[in-house]
């Protein structure tokens, strides 16, 4: 197997995880729309949905069909993809962020979580070499001078004066907590 197709194998893997999360996203949002929700059982049913307002967001399901056949090979594919993402490999499946949110806030939460992940992985050492730190962000950004900059901004990374090392700050700034 040559390099080229492993990375062509993981984009492709990619791709129907990106795909089956947006797919199930859409569908739990649909299920919380009582018209939607109707139009779901109906459209399962066989009784295809008439309504525009309707049909127009249960198209956008790939494996339901205008008649309300279900492809259940498709179906399938997108449940194993969400499966891929309980597994230890998830990271594989994966891509990684090509961006940092606009927004300073965003950006500094972000680069916090990330470096934290990053030190989790690393073992949770007291120092990292900035080749290691990098070597460990590129997992999962394809910019780790960016999210490690935008760390030490945000204050979740210490640096030392030389910059060759790294700490995880004990005061950094943790994820808002999403109100239950």
């Amino acid at each position: 197997m040559t390099e080229q197709s492993t990375g062509r194998e993981t984009e492709d893997a990619a791709q129907e995880v990106d795909a089956a999360l947006r797919e199930a996203r859409m569908l739990l949002s649909m299920l919380s729309a009582p018209a939607l929700r109707a139009g779901i059982g109906a459209a399962l049913q066989g009784e295809g949905p008439t309504d525009p307002a309707v049909a127009g967001p249960l198209s956008r399901l790939s494996w339901l069909t205008a008649d309300g056949a279900v492809d259940h090979a498709l179906l399938r594919a997108r449940v194993d993809a969400l499966g891929t993402l309980l597994g230890d490999g998830a990271i594989l499946s994966a891509r990684r962020l090509t961006s940092l949110p606009v927004t300073e806030e965003e950006r500094r939460e972000l680069a916090g979580r990330i470096v934290r992940l990053a030190w989790e992985r690393l073992g949770s050492p007291r120092f990292v070499t900035e080749p290691e730190l990098t070597a460990a962000l590129a997992m999962v950004t394809a910019d780790a001078a960016l999210v490690r900059r935008a760390a030490v901004d945000a204050g979740a990374l210490r640096r030392t004066p030389d910059g060759a090392r790294y700490e995880l700050a004990a005061t950094a700034p943790e994820p808002h907590a999403d109100p239950a």
